[in-house]
């Protein structure tokens, strides 16, 4: 049996799970608008499981389903599980609308159009979003459809005809296609690169297609053959000519109202470029009169699907933000003359998921409780007790440890490994440590007995989680037992107070950060811009407004994660560039600092002043005690240890602070002070 299979199983046989599903299906069965169900206590590798769970049973009832996260970091590790469980599942992304003329990444906007497609096409599709995305206007179905085309071996469709079907989709043309969205031409071969990722060449004698392969980008040799293909539009929006006129005629209007001269050239040049048929990077301002019809991915997605809302307050928090943002960018456009009113509509509001959970299914999994339910008139409420594991990281004798305690409890036990090449591993270092274990390969949950350890092959995220109805735990131990184990061993030197990012993966889509020029704004992801002819990665922050900066890769030494209030619920406030705000702020933080170090100094001049207790130096007892740890002390625990000591035997009273992340031994650094 595979660990994920197992998994779900293990929720399957919970007995709230019974009477969920039970609840679903008669909910699912009625003609009315069905009622809401919501469930608590899943978290970690049980929530994973119990959408696969519940993925699974919507299969069974004939539905696809959506779910709705708060953290685009948690929808794509959510996908990545359900595709793993065997489902058919996509991220559903944000995609940053774009009101200037700048040359941008459109990675978001393909992984879109991707999703849309699959999701007409499928009804058992699962697509995974964030409310923002589900809600912001997209392609619209019938579009789609009009701008989709699929060619064949033998079909005729003359050299021109095909080049303006690939451009009105959005391709590039280029001299050698090399990426998703362009395509090229050499006498009657077509190179297409689409979405996703498959280079298409199409060969021709004369206007008859002769023949379709898949080529290799990195030889340009064709690896297979095919009889037929089917392009899809790399961009969501196109500009036609009426609405090419149009855009020549609103910017036009709005230069010659403006008294800003800046804004009359930025709508000038717009302009002109809708006028020549030019690329128009900027189409996201004028999308309003380019977009055939206002839709969202919830219109692809139609009535039947089951849809799973994760954490529904922080849902709520981040569609409030959303809202506030888009509030914010048209107030900008509208107050610097850069649009009409009439442009300043972007995306559905809230009320538009309101009336689509209405007519759907909808499963509220909250952690904790049925906070933001009240009101609502539920199907249900499921508790399911369970507890989230530990990873034991390749630590055998903590994991024996564990084992040992749950064997006496009358547990089922699991241990979760990487792969097949640490299970056989696995085993023999429980067996050394006088543990029974063998592989539970071809084992259900039925035969397994609480005497016995079964060892399964997972994944290396496989998160292990405790069901005490069943009296099963899963443990996860997706290190190599083989290596003998290491506490991460920091360097010596102090850190800083800030929260630097050495990487940009240090930080993912959404995370706020701080610019020492010009303040907090939220990182949107790398772009890949050509400037002056010349092609790099740059990082993507959006400010206050529609105001955004483009950061090179290489200067990420600027930047600093922002760790204020409100840095986990989406409604930080985000720096105007260019203003004075963040300058006056620089100003009073400053002298509030200043502020402080002066109560600081007279503070610690009193306690220099005060009368403590003055430990001895250390003795053999002292000794004795800290060589029977376990471990030998890092770095950093062995400064911060030698520091404690030090002030513990001065005659002034102690003010430290000791803190550190999670298992980095704060508590034995804590017990040597102690004992002490």
């Amino acid at each position: 049996m595979k660990s994920i299979d197992l998994r779900r199983d293990a929720i399957f046989e919970e007995r709230e799970y019974t009477y969920l599903s039970a609840a679903l299906k008669g909910e699912l069965s009625k003609k009315t608008a069905p009622r809401p169900i919501a469930v608590t206590g899943l978290s970690g590798g049980s929530a994973y499981a119990f959408y696969d769970a519940a993925v699974t049973d919507a299969k069974a009832l004939g539905h696809g389903t959506v779910i709705i996260s708060h953290d685009d970091g948690e929808c794509a590790r959510i996908v990545d599980y359900l595709r793993a469980a065997g489902h058919s599942a996509a991220y559903y992304p944000y995609r940053e609308l774009m009101f200037h003329a700048v040359t941008s990444s459109h990675e978001a906007e393909l992984l879109q159009i991707a999703v849309l497609e699959e999701a007409a096409r499928d009804e058992l599709f699962t697509v995974v979003t964030t409310p923002d995305a589900a809600l912001q206007y997209t392609i619209a179905r019938e579009e789609l459809a009009e701008r989709t085309v699929t060619l064949s071996v033998g079909d005729t469709v003359t050299h021109e005809t095909l080049t303006r079907i690939l451009t009105e989709s959005g391709y590039s043309r280029v001299e050698i296609s090399e990426g998703v969205g362009q395509f090229s031409v050499r006498g009657d071969i077509f190179d297409v690169y689409t979405y996703p990722r498959r280079p298409i060449r199409i060969e021709f004698f004369g206007d008859e297609i002769d023949r379709i392969g898949i080529f290799a980008p990195d030889t340009g040799r064709t690896t297979e053959q095919v009889t037929s293909v089917t392009i899809y539009p790399v961009r969501e929006l196109y500009a036609d000519n009426d609405a090419r006129e149009k855009i020549e005629k609103i910017a036009d209007r709005l230069a010659s109202a403006s008294p800003k001269e800046s804004t009359k050239a930025t709508l000038h040049s717009e302009g002109e470029a809708a006028a020549a048929g030019l690329p128009m990077p900027f189409a996201d301002k004028y999308s309003a009169v380019i977009r055939k019809a206002s839709e969202c991915l919830l219109d692809y997605l139609g009535g039947r699907r089951v849809v799973i809302m994760t954490e529904y307050s922080s849902i709520k928090k981040r569609l409030e933000a959303y809202t506030a943002r888009l509030d914010d960018d048209a107030k900008y456009l509208l107050t610097e003359g850069l649009i009409s009113k009439e442009l300043a509509d972007y995306s559905f509001r809230g009320d538009k998921l309101e009336l689509y959970t209405a007519k759907n299914a909808v499963i509220y999994q909250n952690v904790f409780s049925t906070v933001g339910l009240s009101g609502m008139k539920l199907a249900g409420v499921y508790g399911f007790t369970c507890r989230r594991g530990v990873n034991y990281s390749g630590n055998v004798s903590l994991l024996s440890d564990d084992i040992q305690s749950f064997i006496r409890g009358g547990y089922k036990i699991v241990v979760l490994t990487a792969g097949e090449a640490s299970l056989e591993i696995t085993i023999t270092a429980l067996s050394d440590c006088d543990i029974p274990a063998v592989s539970a390969e071809n084992i259900t949950l039925s035969e397994m007995k609480s005497s016995v350890v079964y060892v399964i092959a997972g994944e290396e995220s496989a998160d292990g989680f405790e069901l005490p109805s069943q009296k099963l735990v899963l443990l996860s131990f997706t290190k190599s037992a083989s290596k003998k184990p290491k506490r991460k061993v920091r360097d010596k030197r102090n850190a800083s107070k800030t929260k630097e990012i050495l990487s940009y993966n240090d930080i993912r889509v959404g995370d706020y950060v701080v610019h020492a020029s010009y303040g907090i704004g939220q990182y949107m992801g790398l772009e890949t811009l050509t400037v002056d002819r010349v092609t790099r990665d740059y990082v993507k922050i959006r400010y206050a407004g529609s105001d955004l900066l483009f950061l090179p890769t290489d200067s990420l030494d600027l930047l600093s994660k922002y760790i204020g209030s409100h840095a986990d619920d989406g409604t930080v406030k985000l720096s105007k560039m260019g203003g004075a705000e963040w300058t006056r702020a620089k100003s009073r933080a400053k002298a509030a600092a200043e502020d402080m170090a002066e109560e600081l100094i007279a503070l610690y001049a009193e306690r220099q002043r005060t009368k403590g207790y003055a430990f001895p130096p250390d003795d053999d007892y002292q000794t004795g005690f800290e060589a029977s740890f376990e471990y030998e002390q890092t770095l950093s625990q062995a400064t911060a240890t030698e520091e404690i000591k030090k002030d513990m035997e001065k005659p002034y009273p102690m003010d430290r602070l000791l803190c550190g992340d999670v298992g980095f031994g704060k508590t034995e650094v804590a017990l040597r002070a102690a004992f002490k």
